[in-house]
């Protein structure tokens, strides 16, 4: 079963978000990418979500360059 993951789309500063203002979005992934999200995410002492953030700025920043 798919689960829909939640997380907040902020003003990009440097290589990290920045967290004044979010807009609130949804992104389906499966059970499997949950699970290694959150894995990482206990490994790194962050949460879920900063992990997600942080993949999909790294990944702005390499496209936009």
């Amino acid at each position: 079963m798919d689960s829909i993951v939640f997380f907040s789309a902020s003003v990009l500063k440097g290589n990290t978000f920045s967290c004044s203002r979010g807009v609130a979005t949804s992104i389906k992934i499966d059970d499997d990418m949950k699970s290694r999200i959150q894995h990482l995410a206990g490994l790194r002492q962050r949460s879920s979500h900063w992990i997600m953030r942080e993949v999909i700025t790294q990944y702005l920043v390499l496209e936009e360059a």
